[in-house]
């Protein structure tokens, strides 16, 4: 009888779903009239407000209307465009799913590739080591990838012009000349984990296609919010008009009824695709673990697991006590202060007097990376460490709870499992938001969960406290995507992401005003990660958000 329970929850985590959606703008501090409406409201204008969505009725009734207008296509018109949200968000779904498309046919090439070489010989490492480039595709953050590319094609091989950035539709989609760099960037994870699900660890010999699918889902299940994340992220940087240049751009302006029509396609493409992988996964292995459909972002990982005490974890040490010493030592270190400007020298190349050059207001580039260390460690550690104290509070008082706040708590594990990890904290970001430390509070208490999962384990204290190394990485990353994506306004000090998000158009000038705050975030990420990496298991093996 799992397969009731896999589906019972399903359903379950489905209607939870539509609760939080709906009760969105009861939660955030306007109320749902000001945020469904536009800024030159007008009686009339409010009064089919009223009896559109029937806000002078009582709340289930309103959850009905609600439902009944989402289910038929009535999904209002955006606060913003003045104009039918269900166009938009369909035109902007269907952009998704074929560059989703385009991405499962690389996938399937890389397979076939694959699977021809390994008739040869044996190709897969052997156990317990990686090979440094594959644990490279596994580990950085993929839209520093997708930045670098864009700077690459747009500015150094001119393969890409901003003219053709509005062709995407609707021939652009289905060109492969233009489609191959953002299918193939999509596809990085995905064939790495095949890569590593699709031989036997001790011998290299292939594992056969029907056990390399099973490994393939189970594996990258956990990964998959995180895609779809990337997904998003890689739309908004190249300009193509799909879910995620529509939710980005709704997320900012606060357009609830267009950021309620993305995040329900959203989930949509995430149920989907996750039943695909369950189903994937059950075919050799029938248990309820298998086929649980949980999403915390740490849960597994396609790296192996290693020892405690592997050379990498050293490495990641290493580098997270040297980003504490330049973090606490900055304003020696820096040559210049970040915030000084000189007039006369904008845009400099690499030169004695500023070692990374300089920005378009004469900024010294080497300082104000320096400055952003400063910026981003320290929070990140902060909420590594309130995430694990408050976490690890949870887990001693789990034993305590009384059993008929089970069910209720099942019941929020469910909901939380059903929506991707990275849409739950920017749900959390938007209700909170404008109080102060919004940001921090969303990420504290989005990665919440993942921090109780991981402490729950039944592993060595000291191998629980090292792996909340992963919490602090994903709390970096997420710090950085918040002020590139430009969602909080620009603090004094010069933060990475805010200034990759400028050197995205100055580029050309002065390659460092991308090179150096992509470096630091990929060291500081990098070691976080290698410092958070799990024991090695006798029978298992081991993004991003």
């Amino acid at each position: 009888m799992w397969h009731v329970h896999y589906w019972r929850n399903k359903l379950l985590g489905c209607f939870g779903v539509t609760l939080v959606v709906f009760g969105l703008p009861y939660l955030m501090q306007a109320g749902p009239l000001e945020l469904y409406g536009g800024w030159d409201e007008s009686g009339q204008r409010q009064q089919r407000l009223i009896a559109f969505y029937s806000l002078d009725r009582s709340l289930p009734e309103q959850y009905g209307t609600w439902l009944y207008h989402m289910i038929s296509g009535q999904w209002g018109d955006s606060r913003f465009y003045n104009r039918s949200v269900w166009r938009d968000a369909k035109r902007a779904m269907g952009q998704t799913i074929v560059l989703i498309g385009w991405a499962f046919l690389v996938i399937a090439c890389w397979i076939w590739i694959w699977t021809l070489l390994s008739r040869f010989r044996s190709i897969s490492p052997p156990a317990r080591q990686y090979p440094t480039g594959l644990l490279w595709i596994l580990v950085v953050p993929n839209f520093i990838i997708v930045i670098l590319i864009r700077d690459l094609l747009l500015w150094r091989l001119g393969w890409l012009s901003m003219a053709h950035m509005p062709a995407f539709v609707p021939w652009y989609l289905f060109n492969p000349i233009y489609m191959a760099v953002p299918a193939i960037l999509l596809a990085l994870v995905p064939c790495a984990v095949w890569t590593t699900t699709s031989t036997q660890p001790s011998s290299g010999k292939p594992v056969g296609l029907g056990k390399s699918i099973v490994h393939f889902c189970r594996r990258f299940r956990p990964l998959l919010a995180g895609m779809i994340f990337e997904l998003f992220l890689l739309e908004y940087i190249l300009s193509m008009p799909g879910l995620g240049r529509m939710g980005i751009a709704a997320l900012k302006r606060r357009d609830i009824p267009m950021l309620q029509g993305f995040m329900l396609c959203t989930i949509v493409i995430y149920l989907v695709i996750g039943l695909l992988l369950d189903w994937g996964a059950k075919r050799r292995r029938s248990s309820p673990a298998a086929l649980a459909a949980t999403d915390p972002p740490f849960a597994q990982s396609a790296i192996p697991r290693w020892p405690m005490f592997h050379k990498r974890r050293y490495q990641g040490i290493l580098g997270l006590l040297l980003l504490l010493a330049i973090t606490i030592w900055t304003p020696q270190l820096s040559p210049y202060d970040p915030g000084e400007i000189h007039s006369d020298d904008q845009l400099l190349r690499l030169g004695y007097r500023y070692v990374l050059g300089t920005d378009f207001l004469g900024r010294d580039v080497l300082s104000r990376t320096l400055g952003g260390c400063r910026a981003e460690i320290p929070r990140s550690w902060v909420i590594m460490l309130l995430a694990g104290s408050i976490g690890g509070i949870i887990v001693y008082l789990r034993h305590y709870i009384p059993r008929w706040l089970w069910p209720m708590i099942h019941a929020c594990l469910t909901v939380y499992h059903a929506l991707p990890s990275f849409l739950f904290i920017f749900l959390i970001f938007l209700i909170v938001h404008p109080s102060p430390w919004s940001m921090e509070v969303s990420l504290l208490l989005g990665l919440l969960p993942s921090t109780v999962y991981l402490l729950s384990q039944r592993r060595p204290l000291a191998e629980r406290c090292l792996s909340l190394a992963r919490i602090g990485g994903e709390a970096l990353l997420f710090l950085v995507i918040f002020h590139f994506l430009n969602f909080v306004p620009d603090v004094a000090n010069p933060t990475w992401g805010s200034e990759l998000r400028m050197g995205m158009t100055y580029s050309q000038n002065n390659a460092w005003l991308l090179a150096g705050p992509a470096l630091a975030l990929l060291w500081a990420y990098y070691s976080f990660y290698m410092t958070g990496l799990a024991r090695i298991a006798p029978h298992h093996t081991h993004h991003t958000p």
